[in-house]
């Protein structure tokens, strides 16, 4: 029985633990309040898109993030189809646009986030995107349309 009593409190010892030290990474989506929507593992390195329909030209835009550090992702380029209004239409200084398979690739950006807040739209129907579109988390499944979204890389307690 005593073997037994300790066998528990070692496993209630390692659970505790998992909940207090910090397992990894994760994007994490809250609301305007900062209560939790999502998160979702990620680790440096890795990227996510931000995906939503362009507002007037009803097109798929894609902005591509790679996470740059524990509490950092960076804007590395934007993919769309179709030159529509506050679309990029030419390079600027340090920014390649490419064509290829009907779609326009503008990379080059080096824009730093710690975090970044956008409204879930109402024609947008914005998506996040992981393992290269292999994981789809839609806004407006954890949010009202129109509602706030804190997007943010933070790190995560307790056990995936």
């Amino acid at each position: 029985m005593k073997r037994i009593l300790s066998i528990l409190a070692l496993a209630a010892a390692v659970v505790a633990a998992g909940a207090v030290w910090p397992r990894g990474l994760a994007l994490i989506a809250s609301d305007a309040d900062g209560k939790t929507l999502f998160s979702h593992p990620v680790g440096i390195g890795d990227s996510f898109t931000i995906h939503f329909l362009h507002s007037a030209m009803k097109s798929p835009v894609g902005e591509i993030f790679s996470v740059t550090g524990p509490d950092e992702f960076t804007l590395r380029e934007t993919v769309y189809q179709d030159f529509g209004f506050g679309l990029p239409h030419e390079e600027l200084e340090g920014r390649k646009m490419a064509f290829a398979d009907g779609k326009i690739r503008l990379s080059g950006y080096a824009v730093k986030f710690t975090d970044l807040r956008l409204r879930v739209g109402h024609i947008a129907d914005h998506a996040l995107l992981f393992d290269n579109g292999a994981v789809v988390v839609k806004l407006a499944d954890y949010q009202r349309r129109g509602g706030e979204v804190r997007l943010r890389v933070g790190k995560v307690r307790g056990w995936w």
